[in-house]
Parts: structure tokens; sequence; C-alpha cells
């Protein structure tokens, strides 16, 4: 993998990169995309493209089953290779992601050939190989000296080595969303072994309520290795934000794209399921079928009710309201709709980091939370104190 910086905001942690792997090119900010979930109609604009997100879930209790039986492999591989030949077609980076889920309290107990499995997995249909995921790790990580964290390590540490005994691919270390000190560790151990490619699983969570806590800190680890333009910074279950904006009424302050603003290059999708009380869902299935679009202008999600999408509905979209009367999923079609809203966006930033111009440009998104406003106006000068290298030495 080549990262080369092609513009920096002169104010804002926004960047600019080229990046190379496998003889492809990517250009960022970024926006992932799951083209697994592409119907066949309506195309995405063509400008558009750069990440092919792949998301396969897969029962630890099930590993045994696709190792050994190539029908089973097959039903595991299927959608990752239709992804593949989407990805293909558009000449984009495929990066796929396995989460590993247990029942069970420990969620670290892979065995070494289950680990081989994985790694195997991950090489094969990925221009990127990614650490697995474990679900819900950071709820069984209350302390440092939790008995699962030098489990975790220790699964981290032999899946890269797996990978390395015949690797001709980047490596992209994966972070949960975990204690600040093991945090730090870990990506210090992940620095030691030459990794150059993070993603930050926010869990469910918003990157600017992350951001002081984790993801400045980390930034200041690679100032002060003098590697900050050289690495790739994925976000990758970021919440797109919840909370209605008081100032733009029908609104919510978008919080996912603003990762950017963070340090990030590429924006990944949101896969972790909504969580809450039976009477939250039971008030959801009361209102009928909703749907949320990006609105780009003013950097918020929109609500409409489904008969009401052509209201709030992008006038650029690929997708047109009819579509969404006809579809037997329309929140498929809402990920598409807000995907391609959020790539085209990407566009857009680049011209204005390339000009210097983010802190007003964004000033002038009217749905853009003040508080995160500050956050990003100011983190880059946090990330350039010269004794920011405090927080983690």
């Amino acid at each position: 993998m080549k990262v080369k910086t092609l513009h920096s905001d002169g104010e804002t942690l926004y960047k600019v990169m080229k990046v190379s792997v496998a003889g492809k090119e990517l250009i960022t900010p970024a926006k992932a995309l799951e083209l697994s979930k592409l119907p066949s109609q309506p195309q995405l604009d063509p400008k558009v493209s750069g990440v092919n997100e792949i998301y396969r879930t897969l029962e630890v209790a099930e590993l045994k089953t696709y190792m050994g039986s190539n029908a089973s492999a097959a039903v595991l591989e299927r959608p990752i290779k239709s992804s593949l030949a989407k990805a293909a077609d558009r000449g984009d980076i495929s990066v796929l992601f396995l989460e590993c889920r247990s029942d069970q309290a420990s969620l670290t107990d892979i065995k070494s050939a289950e680990v081989e499995f994985l790694s195997d997995t991950a090489y094969s249909f990925s221009d990127i190989v990614t650490v697995p995921l474990i679900t819900g790790i950071q709820h069984h990580v209350e302390r440092i000296d939790s008995p699962i964290v030098p489990k975790y390590r220790k699964f981290v540490e032999s899946f890269v080595a797996e990978v390395q005994k015949l690797n001709n691919k980047p490596i992209m270390g994966t972070v949960p969303p975990l204690p600040w000190q093991i945090t730090k560790d870990l990506c210090e151990n992940y620095l030691a072994m030459g990794i150059r490619a993070f993603c930050f699983d926010f869990g469910g969570r918003t990157p600017s309520a992350t951001e002081e806590r984790n993801i400045r800190p980390f930034l200041k680890m690679l100032r002060a290795e003098k590697i900050e333009e050289k690495v790739l910074l994925y976000a990758l279950n970021a919440n797109p934000g919840k909370v209605a904006n008081k100032r733009v009424p029908g609104t919510v302050s978008a919080k996912d794209i603003i990762s950017f603003g963070f340090g990030f290059d590429v924006l990944g999708q949101k896969h972790t399921i909504l969580k809450g009380p039976k009477e939250m869902y039971e008030a959801l299935k009361k209102k009928g079928a909703q749907v949320r679009f990006f609105d780009k202008t003013i950097y918020g999600y929109r609500k409409a009710a489904l008969k009401a999408v052509k209201t709030i509905l992008p006038p650029d979209s690929s997708v047109t309201a009819d579509q969404f009367q006809r579809a037997s999923s329309p929140r498929a079609l809402q990920s598409v709709v807000n995907m391609e809203q959020q790539g085209l966006e990407s566009i857009r930033l680049r011209a204005i980091i390339k000009d210097s111009a983010v802190s007003k440009y964004l000033k002038g998104k009217a749905a853009l939370d003040p508080v995160d406003y500050r956050k990003i106006t100011v983190a880059r000068k946090e990330v350039e104190k010269k004794d920011a290298q405090s927080r983690w030495f």
C-alpha cells in the first residue's frame, strides 16, 4: 500500500490522499459502498467509487462447519464473491470485514486452526487484509486487568502472524471501542508490527464523542512517529446521529460524515443493530414506515413517512420516489441513497480541502452541531501541540 498526501487543509485535519493498493487507486476523503446491497437498478452516480466494503458475520461455533464442508464454505463465500465481481467492474478497492460472534462470555476462544481459516478467508477475498472484529468485546472489558484482554491481544497477534507467513497485501488493524489504555497498547503493537492502515470500530457511537479520548491521542502518536501522512484511517460503525436538530426542524444532525474532520480518510457503513427498550420499537411501529436521507447541503438527516418520500428525496439521487413506493425493502433503498449522497459530498470535500476552506464551508451547514464544529476546528491545533505526546508516552 502506498499513501501520498495531495492536499491538507490549513486549519483542520481534513486531507486529500492518494492510496494505491493492488494496482488500484483511491482518492480520499471517500465513502465506502456496500456493493453487495446495490440492486441492479438504479445505478449509482459513476463518480461515486473507490472502496467496496464487504461485511460478513460468522458464528464461532460454525467455523468448523465452514472449514470442513465445501457446500457450507460456498454459502459463506457467495455474497462476498458477488460483491467482488461488482467491484471489479468499477475498479474499487475491496475491504472484507469478518465479524466473529459467540454466545459465550469469552468471545476470543478461537482455536489456532480457526484463526488460520479466518486469515486465509480474509486474505483471499480482500485487497487489504483486516483483523476480524469480535462482537460486543467492549461489553466484556471493564478494566485493563480483565481476563479477556490478554486473550484478545493473543488473537490479534496470532491472526497477523498467520497472514504474515505468506503475505503480499497490506494489513489493516481493527480497533474496537475499548478503554483508553487498552486502545493505546493495541495501537502501539500494530505500529510495531509495521501496520499502516487502521479501522476504528465505533460500535454505534459517534466519532465526535470518541475523538478526544481515543482518536486524537492516536493521531498524536502518528505525528510523533512522523508517519501521519503514510497511514490510512477507516471509520466503521459510526452512529449517523439521532438527536433532533432544533435549528432545522424535521432533521437530525449528521454525526458520521464529520469523521473526516477527526483525521479519517474513509467513512464505512454502520452495521450495528439499533437496540432499545420494547416501548421504543412499539412507538416506531405505530409511526409506520419512515425514511431518512442525508442532506449534504445542511449536514443533517431529513425524516419523513414513506408515503412522503418525494418531499425529502435529494434531487440528484439515482433512486426515484416511485422506486421507493414499489420496493419490497425501502430500508435497502434508503441505504443506497445515503451512500450515494455521502459519496458525492466526499468528492466535493476534496476541492474544499485543496482550497483550505473547510472551516468556512462547514460553518454554512445549518444542521451541523455547533459543538462538533468547534471540535473539528480545534482538533488540528490539539494534535500539533508540542507537549501533546505526553498523553500517550
